[in-house]
Formats: structure tokens, C-alpha cells, sequence
């Protein structure tokens, strides 16, 4: 249940010390992105971690702030809880901004936020830029609560690419767009500004494809780890598949080899590149078809380039969702912003070989040419020749397939497994380390939980 969110107080109920264990730890997870259900990996990750909890509820107590239009709070559990806020200065107020693909808010500081994070053991930032991460910093270090962070897109890669683009279309094919150095500039500035939240952080958890941060984490200081990706592969499998339930639906040729996409159709993503490599492709004589699942700004440029041989879905999830991927033959996401996409790992759940950028999908493959197909080059070539070659070598594609499932099984965590051995001890290593040094006590239950019980 959605229920409208009033003015919160900010004192402090009885207190109970978290030491005696007769209570639970209480933790804030903050996400500076929308919550809706369209929205990407970073934002799902914690609905699923919301899940997992709500699974295991003995000793932990979470509640996941996201920006929403209207504030408001779902109860998941008697011990979950998400709350929506609005932003204060959204990036979707600026003209020039309105294209991203997740708005976020630009604001220094969100009061309404600071009002409610008062009753935590642990702070838990997911980025380190924002209005969220920037209020929990100041609220964290004016009263003795510990924060932890953990980072789940590689934010100035992504500023560098969206601000190349944005200015690209400003500045209209101007030749003065190739000596705008603003982009880069923009780019190094959220690096700076990861460097001083992590030295606010008692521990970071870096998600896979980012360990080269551990350096930049180990050289403010702090501990830091790999926060793995879960996967449900009970949902996600190859028993999954109905290739003519698929084509059916869809108006999709019999002899099709089709090609899937899962995410933003969005040209931060490289989609663009994707599109190129299956013209290649067909010109190679292989009878491509490409099934995007998602949303985004470049599903024109792609049917005009792809025609009769693309079918935009638009969003999916869940059983539907699933199919998709056990229907299809290969997974092509050719995106270099990602730090560890879920989609990767479903797809391969489902039993279907993965064609990805070292940068973006790499961490997720175990052995390139195995389990997937790990690609350094941006040339449509190449990316077409990996597509003709599994469709040429029949056997090949299947074993791959049959490789990227049984690496899901034996490697790849469940989210349960992902909150009980990679969040639970480090929140509650950073709680108690809060009580040894400075005997903080703490509310029970949280504030939001009082004003807003389950109903």
C-alpha cells in the first residue's frame, strides 16, 4: 500500500541499545534516481534487495528512500518499507537535461530527507554526487552515524558521455563541438566528488567491473569490497522458452536469428553500434532480427536503419520478460557505461550467449569465448562477425548457451545470498564500530515506521 507521507517528527522515540541484540538494525538505503516501473538496474537492485530482506526478516529493519512525484511511503513488510520524495531541483527543470534517461535531483541538500534519517544504525548511500548522498554525508557526520556507499554505475563515465551528447546537439555539428572541452571537465568534477564521499564513507562496496575504484576507496582509506549482482534463475531460465509464442506475437519470421537487447534505447548505450553490426550481419547473409526490450529517444534512427527487422516490445519484466530472453539466440549489449548489468546475467540465466563490452558487460563473463563473447573493439565489423559466427556454428551458440547457464549456477549469487553475505556484515560491522567509538544509541522503530505502520 502507497500511503501519502505527512511531515514527519524529528524526535527521537525511546531509545534501546543496538548492542543487546533485542532489536533490530536499522539501516537507510538512498536512491537518488525515480522509482517507477520502467526504471533501470540501479533502482531494481534495491527493490530486490527490499525483497530479500523482506524474505529474511529476522534482525534487519530497511527502508529504501527513492524520489517520487508525490511523497509517500510503500510497506513491502512489517520491516521494508520504500519512501518516495520529491526532488527539490530536478534535472528535469533544465532543458537541456530533460533527454536523460534518469533524472535525478541537483539540489545541495534535501531537507524533507534530513527529516526523516534520524533513527538509522547505518546510512547506505548509492552514489556519490547527488542530493540524497549529500545530505547523508552532512546529516551522517553531525550525528555520529555511520555511512557506507556502494556504487553501481560509473557516474563520470556516464556524465562524460551524456555531456558529449548533449553539447553535440547544442552546438548542432558546429565545428567549434570538437574543441569544447566542458564535457571532460564535467567529467573529472564528479571524479573529485566520488574522491570526498568516499573519504565521509567507513566502507564501499564497488560493484563487479569497478575493482580498479578499489584504489581510489583504498586510497582515501577506506575498506572496500565487490557488492555482487543477484539472479533469480528460477524466473530466469531456459525452460523459459517459446521461440513460437515469440514470433506469433510479435510478426517475426520462422528462419529469424534474433538478436536481443534489454535496456534504455538510448545512445549512451551504444544501440547505435548494435544497429550497424546487424546490417553487417544481414549482409552477410544472416536473416537477423533484432528484439529490443525498453524505451528510449533512439527507437526512430534504429527502425530507419533496421526497418522490417526490428520489433521495439517496449518495457517487459517479470514472466514476460523471461521468455523473451530463453526465446531469443543471443544477447547483444554493446553498452560501455555499465558497471555490472542485471540483464547480462539474466540473459545468461536463460541460457543464451552474451556479446558485451569489456567495460560494460565484461565482469560478468567468465571466459571470454565460454560463456560469452567479450568484445574490446567499438567497429560494427566485429560485433557483425561474432553475430555470423554463432549463427554459422549452430553448435557452438547452443553450447555457450548451455556454458553462460551453468556459470550462473555454480557462480552467480541469489539476492538473498547477496544481502546475507555481502550487505548484512558490512552494515553491521559499521554499527558496531559506531557503538565501540562512540556509544550511539538508537530508536525503535524507525520514525517512518511509527507514522506509517503496516496496514
Amino acid at each position: 500500500m502507497n500511503q501519502k507521507l505527512g511531515r514527519v517528527p524529528v524526535a527521537r522515540a525511546s531509545r534501546v541499545c543496538i548492542a543487546t541484540n533485542k532489536t533490530p538494525l536499522c539501516v537507510g538505503v538512498l536512491v537518488d534516481l525515480e522509482r517507477h516501473p520502467a526504471a533501470g538496474g540501479h533502482v531494481k537492485f534495491w527493490e530486490r534487495i527490499g525483497a530479500a530482506v523482506a524474505r529474511n526478516p529476522d534482525g534487519i529493519d530497511l527502508t529504501v528512500h527513492f524520489q517520487g512525484d508525490e511523497p509517500g511511503v510503500e510497506h513491502v513488510a512489517p520491516n521494508v518499507r520504500f519512501v518516495h520524495l520529491p526532488p527539490v531541483f530536478s534535472t528535469r527543470r533544465i532543458k537541456w537535461l530533460s533527454t536523460l534517461p534518469d533524472h535525478t535531483d541537483l539540489a545541495p541538500r534535501h531537507n524533507g530527507l534530513a527529516s526523516l534519517l534520524g533513527n538509522y544504525d547505518v546510512l547506505h548511500t548509492t552514489d556519490a554526487y547527488f542530493a540524497y548522498a549529500r545530505t547523508a554525508e552532512s546529516y551522517a557526520r553531525g550525528n555520529g552515524i555511520p555511512l557506507v556507499t556502494s556504487l553501481h554505475t560509473n557516474t563520470p563515465a556516464l556524465t562524460l558521455a551524456q555531456s558529449r551528447l548533449i553539447f553535440a546537439r547544442l552546438l548542432n555539428g558546429s565545428p567549434i563541438a570538437r574543441t569544447v572541452r566542458l564535457p571532460e571537465y564535467i567529467g573529472n568534477r564528479m571524479q573529485r566528488r566520488l574522491i570526498r564521499h568516499l573519504k565521509h564513507c567507513r566502507y564501499a562496496h564497488l560493484s563487479e567491473g569497478m575493482r580498479q575504484l578499489g584504489e581510489t576507496a583504498g586510497c582515501c582509506g577506506r575498506e572496500w569490497g565487490v557488492l555482487r549482482r543477484g539472479i533469480d534463475r528460477d524466473l530466469f531460465h531456459p525452460a523459459k522458452r517459446d521461440r513460437s509464442r515469440l514470433l506469433e506475437d510479435y510478426g517475426i519470421s520462422s528462419n529469424s536469428f534474433l538478436l536481443c537487447y534489454v535496456g534504455r534505447i538510448d545512445a549512451s548505450k551504444q544501440v547505435g553500434l548494435l544497429a550497424d553490426a546487424a546490417v553487417g550481419a544481414r549482409n552477410a547473409g544472416v536473416p537477423v532480427h533484432v528484439v529490443m526490450a525498453g524505451e528510449g529517444g533512439e527507437c526512430r534512427r534504429i527502425q530507419e536503419r533496421l526497418d522490417a527487422d526490428v520489433t521495439f516490445t517496449g518495457f517487459l519484466g517479470g514472466e514476460e520478460l523471461a521468455r523473451v530472453y530463453a526465446s531469443a539466440d543471443v544477447l547483444v549489449f554493446p553498452s560501455r557505461i555499465e558497471i555490472a548489468p542485471n540483464v547480462v546475467l539474466e540473459a545468461k540465466a536463460s541460457g543464451l550467449p552474451v556479446m558485451v563490452t569489456k567495460e560494460g558487460g565484461g565482469a560478468m563473463v567468465r571466459e571470454n569465448g565460454t560463456d560469452g563473447i567479450v568484445l574490446a573493439s567499438d567497429e560494427a565489423d566485429e560485433w557483425a562477425d561474432g553475430i555470423e559466427r554463432l549463427y554459422r556454428d549452430g553448435g557452438m551458440c547452443r553450447r555457450m548457451g548451455r556454458s553462460a547457464r551453468g556459470e550462473v549456477e555454480r557462480h552467480r549469487p541469489t539476492w538473498d545470498e547477496v544481502l546475507t553475505e555481502d550487505l548484512l556484515p558490512v552494515w553491521r560491522k559499521a554499527a558496531n564500530v559506531a557503538q565501540a567509538s562512540s556509544l550511539q544509541w538508537d530508536s525503535r522503530p524507525p520514525l517512518i515506521a511509527k507514522v506509517f505502520p503496516p496496514t
